[in-house]
């Protein structure tokens, strides 16, 4: 594992147009597509190579999701012709989970400014006792 236990999930994406295009043409229900989409992250997340979502095991997730046989493989398919996935990756892995949005890489201002309210604070919270 990479060292985060965590990916970013962007608001709108159970309702995004494009997954409701992949449930029509792969003939999937649009809660199966995003249960795919779902593992596929988790698992694009967990790679040592983030973003990498290896070799998908299709019956096993139909299994697993309780998917009629060959869904998993049909909404599969059609994310890669939507250009969601792409030669085994997440399409756009590092645009979708920056490491960070801050410019900045340090956290010292933030902290200085934090510490500083504190000390503020900390006198008015002691003249209430």
């Amino acid at each position: 594992m990479a060292g985060m236990d965590w990916f970013r999930w962007h608001h709108g994406a159970v309702t995004d147009p494009k997954f409701q295009l992949v449930a029509k043409k792969s003939k999937a229900g649009l809660p199966a597509v995003i249960a795919v989409w779902a593992y596929l992250l988790e698992t694009a997340s967990q790679s040592d190579d983030r973003g990498c979502i290896g070799d998908v095991d299709c019956e096993a997730l139909d299994c697993l999701f309780g998917l009629d046989d060959g869904i998993t493989k049909a909404i599969l398919s059609e994310m890669q012709e939507r250009g969601l996935v792409c030669d085994g990756r997440i399409c756009a892995w590092e645009k979708r989970q920056p490491k960070r949005e801050r410019d900045d890489d340090k956290s010292t201002d933030r902290v200085k400014a934090f510490r500083q309210k504190q000390r503020q604070v900390e006198p008015c919270n002691a003249s209430e006792t």
